[in-house]
């Protein structure tokens, strides 16, 4: 026996926003592909924590149900980790290539038993990366900062545009 799977409201996801950060299981989780609106009796005052309907998108099975947004301040939070967990990787990947090539120009006998090459790319990538790292956490300590908001890409800055509008009614 199967369960029909709930289908979404053509003209309710016209109208609602896409993407958005929401509270599941006490903590703070990116829906990218969700459809959702406001939900009823989240006006202003209200007592009620603000809610969203999904009411389209994927995953499948929240189509219909209601999830809390997150508050303004774990939303600032989420788009920080999110923005910073983003970059991280290609800075590391760049700072490592742009070590090993300093070291390769420079002509240091770095390269003459494997042992010495582990001691001295290891030796001089990592502090190297762990500076630019943590250059890259002062730089994105503000969450609605410039910084965080350009590198966050134009389809991420309009989510949270969008539902920072609705958490501020």
């Amino acid at each position: 026996m199967t369960t029909p799977t709930p289908r979404a409201d053509p003209d309710a996801a016209a109208d609602g926003f896409e993407g958005g950060w929401f509270r599941i299981d006490d903590e703070v989780e990116f829906l990218d592909d969700v459809v959702w609106r406001p939900a009823a009796g989240t006006e202003p005052g209200s007592a009620t924590a603000p809610a969203a309907v999904i009411v389209g998108g994927d995953p499948r099975e929240h189509i219909g149900s209601t999830l809390p947004l997150a508050r303004l301040d774990e939303l600032d939070a989420a788009r920080q980790r999110r923005v910073r967990k983003l970059w991280l990787s290609p800075i590391t990947l760049v700072v490592t290539a742009l070590v090993f090539t300093a070291l390769e120009v420079s002509g240091l006998p770095w390269r003459t038993d494997l042992g010495r090459q582990l001691l001295v790319g290891l030796g001089t990538a990592l502090p190297v990366d762990a500076l630019c790292t943590a250059i890259w956490w002062r730089i994105t300590r503000d969450p609605s900062g410039a910084v965080v908001r350009k590198m966050g890409g134009h389809r991420t800055r309009q989510q949270y545009d969008q539902q920072r509008a609705v958490l501020d009614r």
